[in-house]
């Protein structure tokens, strides 16, 4: 299977396809992750209601992450080049390097661990508290579309079934796109 995959990815691809399990929703991502596209079946929202047509836009964003986070994997462990890294302003805030240990004479096991214990107690009284992060709701422009941001995945999906017979699945679909590439650049 991993040298399908590696035939199949090469240095990697540049857009990676998820689907719901019921096929009605198909998501575009990046080889990082990151939404590109996204299309919805014909009458859709119809047959499963706005409620099922949320939760399909879910799974297939999800579907889609995951084969990408499994491409990166295979193409690491085969050696092949990953995807260009995000632009600089996505990238996450370098993180604290403990400062280096000295060693102290070999066997005394004991007072090494203790000396490691102090260590990354005052490394852990050091650091600012983190508050848990909120989740985060976006609506799309017309109110038809909104999206749930729980550490930048989508976790949930409200389409507005007041306002979908009258927007039609084009609107619905570029409403979609609208706030899923908003949420791609956060």
């Amino acid at each position: 299977m991993h040298e399908f995959l590696l035939g199949e990815l090469g240095s990697g691809p540049d857009r990676i396809d998820g689907r719901d399990p019921a096929g009605m929703v198909s998501a575009v991502v990046d080889p990082i992750g990151r939404f590109i596209d996204i299309h919805l079946a014909g009458g859709c929202a119809g047959r499963v209601g706005t409620a099922g047509l949320g939760r399909a836009v879910v799974e297939a964003l999800a579907d889609a992450r995951s084969k990408a986070a499994v491409a990166a994997i295979v193409r690491a462990r085969h050696g092949r080049q990953a995807p260009a890294a995000p632009p600089a302003a996505e990238q996450p805030a370098a993180v604290e390097q403990p400062p280096a240990v000295e060693q102290p004479p070999a066997g005394d096991d004991r007072r090494r661990v203790a000396d490691a214990h102090r260590r990354l107690d005052r490394l852990e009284r050091s650091r600012p508290a983190r508050a848990e992060p909120v989740p985060d709701t976006v609506t799309g422009p017309s109110g038809l579309v909104r999206l749930r941001l729980d550490r930048g995945d989508v976790t949930e999906v409200w389409i507005d079934p007041a306002a979908l017979p009258a927007s039609g699945a084009d609107r619905l679909t570029g409403e979609l796109r609208s706030v899923l590439a908003g949420t791609a650049r956060r």
